[in-house]
């Protein structure tokens, strides 16, 4: 993954990268191709230069920002966010939307209700351990899919209900697939959590 160095456009989704894993790289490499800013806990940090990435905002406390702004010297320009007692991801979100971002792709962190209080600020795409979940819209979810492939429900609220059309329950709560090649529709009484099992 190559460094980029582009004026960027705030209708982009923003990228935010809270936990490094294997399997978040394709996607985070994939989203660069389209120039977003990137953002960084700086747990992150070391990791995320080792690609090569170019950083735009770090998040961190304020006892390390010294340190941090001498080790990130050659990613200029970068802006220092602090983290306070507050959800550091919620703080994330209060810069993107201060600076006008309609959107981010999170890695990690993942929380159904702390996600349905951010998404009513922005639109949020995470990807957290092994799947990839967006929020349903009018309470329904519909795509293409083959057979086997996994999914994984998170509700958001009590008492919910679904309907399922090719889809067949998983052995674990909140687990389902694809019963075969085609199109998957869930429906459900609220809006819910779709994630989608990463390959």
């Amino acid at each position: 993954m190559s460094s980029h160095h582009i004026v960027r456009d705030e209708q982009e989704p923003a990228v935010l990268i809270t936990e490094i894993k294997k399997a978040y790289w394709p996607y985070i490499q994939q989203l660069l191709g389209w120039v977003p800013t990137v953002l960084v806990f700086e747990e992150c940090v070391d990791e995320v230069l080792l690609t090569g990435i170019k950083i735009d905002v770090v998040l961190c406390r304020e006892d390390h920002l010294s340190a941090l702004k001498e080790r990130l010297m050659g990613q200029q320009p970068i802006q220092f966010v602090l983290k306070t007692n507050e959800d550091a991801i919620s703080i994330a979100v209060d810069y993107l939307v201060d600076k006008a971002y309609k959107g981010v792709n999170i890695f990690g962190g993942f929380d159904e209700q702390q996600s349905i209080a951010i998404n009513e600020r922005i639109t949020a795409i995470w990807y957290d351990k092994s799947y990839r979940y967006i929020l349903s819209k009018n309470a329904q979810f519909q795509k293409w899919m083959m057979k086997d492939h996994a999914l994984c429900l998170k509700s958001i609220v009590d008492s919910q209900s679904y309907e399922f059309v090719n889809v067949e329950k998983g052995k674990d709560d909140y687990c389902y697939f694809c019963s075969n090649d085609g199109i998957v529709t869930i429906r459900s009484n609220a809006n819910f959590w779709m994630g989608e099992r990463l390959p």
